[in-house]
C-alpha cells in the first residue's frame, strides 16, 4: 500500500510539473514595459510598453504600442522601439519611435496596434525597448521581453 501511495504522489508530481510548463508556454503573448530613469531615484524619464501576439517563428504583432516621457522633466528626449533576440543571439529592430511632446506632461507616441515586426530569422524573444536620449553622455536604456512560444 505504501508503494502505491509513493507511485501516485510521484505520477501526480510529474503531471503537475507537466502542467505548469505547458502554462508557462501558453502565457508566452502578453503585456510587455520597460523604463529608464535619466536620474537616479527619480521618475524622470521615459517608459515604453506593448502587448505582444506571437504569430509564428519569426513574426508578432505590437498592440497598444506606447512611448512616453515621464516627469518630472529632464529635458532629454525618449525613444523606443521593437527589439527581437533570435535564435542565434544577434538583435533585430523595428524604427525608433519619440515621444515628440515638448514636455514629459504630453501624451506620448501611440498607442499604435497592428504593428507587425516580421524578423528575418526565428525568433527566440521580443520586447520593447525604451532610451533616455542623453547628447554629450551615454544614453540609458532599458529592454523587457517576452518569449516565443514558436521557438521556446
Amino acid at each position: 500500500m505504501r508503494k502505491i501511495r509513493e507511485i501516485l504522489v510521484v505520477a501526480a508530481a510529474v503531471t503537475a510539473a507537466g502542467l505548469a510548463s505547458t502554462a508557462v508556454a501558453s502565457a508566452d503573448d502578453g503585456h510587455v514595459y520597460a523604463k529608464a530613469t535619466s536620474v537616479a531615484g527619480t521618475e524622470s524619464g521615459g517608459s515604453a510598453h506593448a502587448d505582444l501576439h506571437f504569430t509564428g517563428r519569426q513574426t508578432l504583432t505590437y498592440n497598444n504600442f506606447v512611448v512616453n516621457d515621464t516627469c518630472p522633466g529632464d529635458n532629454y528626449d525618449v525613444h523606443g522601439r521593437a527589439i527581437a533576440i533570435y535564435m542565434d543571439g544577434t538583435s533585430g529592430y523595428g524604427t525608433w519611435h519619440r515621444d515628440d511632446e515638448p514636455t514629459c506632461d504630453g501624451a506620448g507616441w501611440g498607442p499604435v496596434s497592428g504593428l507587425g515586426f516580421n524578423g528575418s530569422k526565428n525568433i527566440k524573444k521580443a520586447g520593447v525597448e525604451v532610451c533616455v536620449m542623453r547628447p554629450n553622455a551615454t544614453d540609458i536604456c532599458k529592454t523587457d521581453f517576452r518569449l516565443n512560444p514558436y521557438t521556446s
